[in-house]
């Protein structure tokens, strides 16, 4: 029975090796072997017949070699899910024949003189020896396979002493076999108690040849059970379909989605929920399916009262010894995520104030609607005095201001060749290929002179224009736009009111670009610049939660110099690799100054471009630094745009589970003004969710957005934080949204590290 029992440990143990398997397999089997062998040893010494010990060496080592080979194949045997009785039937033979083999040899070696074999007696062994092995590797198959549960304990110790029981009684009977006990026992008074190891064994073997059975039936009725549970039970709607594409099962909730009856349902298929157009699409997925090619799709179905609902179809085959009977079906209603989705796409291709194409369709129309081999014209606009009057009227009467001037500007350029964007604040765009952009901003310009009427004030603005050609200055897609905003800023240097075209002396001006550049090398040599901290809110009791790292520069010469000025030339030179290590080396260094005063801090984030995620010693860097200043990752996040994302998935993603991996936390910046697709979200290693501040400005008119957004990250378990906040307006409706933090003016600017430190002090919050 310890034998039983050490065989099912050893062999589960094996099964849960992930590493050196085949150590502990022979390590097993040598250990089985030994008790096995001392088995034998008891029951030797408990026959009374003499035996010689002249070969004792020799029998110890070949008993101890055969029994051992026996418990590796059972043990490695045992490892599978043996499904053809043939197999079952074959292992058992070798384990009868190493046993009955062991046994035998050893008794000839033991009890030489006394070996007359009983043929009948012999093959009746070697039966009941093969009955034994083939119950309990069914056994040992079927406990090794099966998740351990309380009833799994109870027929483990049941069927080890069964089988202990019916392995005891295996030597005797062969003993019985090779020895003729009936003369040895002539004058005693019972001539055939020899035969009782036989009825013991037969017995025994009765009962174990019951325990695979029935422990079988009761793990196919748990099975069972669990699949029907999961089944009916499953809060998405279950599909089941054989081959022909028949519905054959259904749950409440399938009903609940088609909203169909489930009777109605069962006298249905699958191409039911089809148009006819829809099911030659849908056609090639279905096949992948059967294949096994495919597991998911994202598809559109008709519902009962006619409307369309977008699902995504996860699928299983059934397949059934071996052979593919139909197809499991878990069908999600995505149709709000989809809503959600394309609301969210839209707006990353559109300005969201006046519903214009923004910087990044612009990209898009130029590399593909007007073409490389066209010729075309780029119209930068901007608008004179604008920001006085947004500071004069407040930003309500700037909005619709705005507006005004989109719908002025589409009157006048509107054309199937042309395309207008607002690029940001009061820049518009304008690419031509049907007018000329001479002839376009002199009519634009003109237009403007004429008195616009908002809420009853009139106001006349002044267009300051600039003008470039493809391929005429350049033919590079993304420099002619360079071109023409360098052509606007000399019409703004020229008192605006009017248009320039560009000129190659306009160049100039990126010479200034390279001193900086030079002087922002030189900075980042000599640490000359410095990390400011903009704490993060918890809106439920104005506690700060953790810091936003950002990058300031105060030039000798020329005083602080914008992120936004020197950010996009560390991006175009290349330096934004060393920027960005710079600043997560001051971070780390900050952080353990904190840790060493008590002050805690739950994280703070710092930007990261995609030029430092693709960096190949990147998590090198990041260890390092983390042991160097003896600081744990959680105590820092890492703020990626979307932009990160799409752009090399897999090696990102990667990445930045590597991140995770040591407690670093991962938020997608700006979310909402990029690709804001589901299916990456759900895809991609990410904890934490920025709404874009663009959306926090129009709170108002974005409820929905936002609300969408932060339902989204819900259901994905992601944190929401909304940056840029300003008013206590957009403060109470983010808490009526349910929004739980957030970062902006309102709190507090970013500020330098002494004056973060006495904000964190204890009692300090926001009122």
């Amino acid at each position: 029975m310890g034998s039983c029992i050490a065989g099912i440990e050893i062999s589960r143990r094996v099964k849960e090796e992930a590493v050196s398997k085949q150590r502990r397999l022979i390590s097993g089997s040598l250990f089985l072997g030994l008790t096995f062998w001392l088995t034998y040893l008891f029951m030797a010494a408990s026959v009374d017949l003499p035996f010689s010990v002249s070969n004792y060496p020799m029998y110890m080592v070949m008993y101890y070699v055969l029994v051992t080979a026996a418990s590796y194949i059972a043990l490695s045997m045992a490892q599978f899910q043996i499904r053809k009785k043939i197999h079952y039937i074959a292992v058992s033979i070798i384990i009868t024949l190493c046993i009955v083999g062991a046994d035998s040899l050893g008794f000839y070696i033991l009890f030489n003189d006394l070996i007359e074999v009983t043929p009948i007696f012999l093959v009746v062994t070697i039966l009941l020896t093969l009955g034994t092995s083939l119950s309990i590797f069914r056994f040992l198959i079927q406990i090794t396979n099966e998740q351990f549960s309380q009833v799994a304990y109870k027929w483990k110790f049941f069927g080890c002493c069964l089988a202990g029981i019916a392995l005891a009684g295996i030597p005797y009977i062969i003993l019985v076999s090779l020895v003729n006990f009936e003369k040895l026992n002539e004058t005693a008074s019972e001539p055939y108690l020899f035969l009782a190891p036989f009825i013991f064994v037969i017995g025994a073997n009765l009962l174990l040849m019951l325990v695979p059975d029935i422990y079988g039936d009761q793990i196919l009725l748990r099975n069972t059970n669990s699949v029907q549970s999961l089944f009916n039970h499953n809060p998405l709607a279950v599909f089941s379909i054989d081959l022909t594409g028949k519905i054959i099962d259904v749950n409440e909730q399938a009903a609940a989605l088609s909203g169909f009856s489930k009777q109605e349902l069962l006298r249905m298929t699958v191409r039911d929920f089809f148009s006819s157009p829809q099911k030659e699409k849908i056609r090639p997925n279905v096949s992948s399916i059967v294949n096994g090619k495919t597991t998911n799709i994202e598809t559109q179905i008709n519902k009962k009262n006619g409307e369309k609902a977008y699902v995504r179809i996860t699928a299983t085959r059934t397949i059934m010894n071996g052979k593919l009977i139909g197809v499991f079906g878990i069908v999600e209603d995505i149709t709000d995520s989809k809503n959600s989705e394309k609301t969210i796409e839209y707006l990353a291709y559109h300005d969201e104030l006046t519903g214009l194409p923004n910087r990044r369709m612009v990209k898009h129309k130029i590399k593909t609607h007007f073409g490389l081999k066209s010729s075309y014209d780029i119209l930068v606009i901007d608008f004179d005095r604008f920001k006085r009057i947004n500071d004069t009227f407040g930003h309500s009467f700037g909005d619709q201001l705005l507006v005004e001037i989109s719908e002025k500007l589409m009157q006048t350029s509107k054309g199937e060749s042309s395309l207008l964007a607002r690029l940001s604040g009061d820049e518009f765009l304008i690419v031509t290929k049907e007018k000329n952009g001479k002839e376009l901003s002199n009519l634009v310009v003109e237009g403007f002179k004429q008195p616009m009427t908002i809420n009853g004030i009139e106001i006349v603005l002044s267009a300051s224009i600039g003008i470039a050609s493809y391929p005429l200055h350049t033919e590079n897609g993304e420099d002619i736009h360079i071109y023409a905003d360098l052509a606007m800023r000399e019409s703004k240097a020229r008192g605006g009111n009017c248009w320039t075209e560009y000129q190659t002396d306009f160049a100039e001006v990126s010479e200034s670009k390279l001193s900086l550049e030079h002087d922002l090398r030189k900075a980042i040599e000599q640490q000359d610049l410095v990390v400011y901290y903009q704490p993060k809110y918890k809106l439920k009791d104005s506690a700060i939660t953790g810091a936003e790292a950002l990058l300031r520069w105060n030039h000798p010469d020329r005083g602080f110099i914008s992120p936004g000025v020197f950010i996009p030339i560390a991006e175009e030179t290349k330096l934004i690799v060393s920027l960005e290590r710079y600043v997560i080396g001051k971070v780390c260094r900050q952080l353990s100054q904190w840790k060493n005063q008590a002050i805690n801090l739950e994280r703070v984030s710092i930007n990261l471009s995609i030029e430092s995620i693709f960096q190949e010693d990147f998590i090198d860097f990041i260890l390092k630094t983390l042991k160097e200043y003896e600081i744990e990752g959680s105590s820092l996040e890492f703020e990626i745009t979307e932009r990160i994302v799409m752009k090399n998935e897999e090696y990102v993603n990667n990445t930045l589970q590597e991140m995770r991996s040591l407690g670093i936390e991962i938020s997608i910046d700006d979310f909402g003004t990029g690709y804001s697709s589901l299916s990456y979200l759900h895809r991609m290693h990410v904890d934490v969710l920025k709404i874009d501040q663009s959306f926090i400005h129009h709170i108002s008119t974005n409820k929905a957005i936002i609300s969408a957004v932060l339902s989204m990250a819900k259901s994905l378990d992601l944190k929401v934080i909304a940056e840029g906040v300003e008013t206590k307006e957009q403060l109470d409706l983010l808490k009526l949204l349910g929004c739980e933090e957030a970062q902006g003016f309102y709190f507090c600017r970013p500020v330098p590290t002494d004056e973060f430190e006495r904000l964190i002090q204890p009692g300090r919050a926001v009122s």
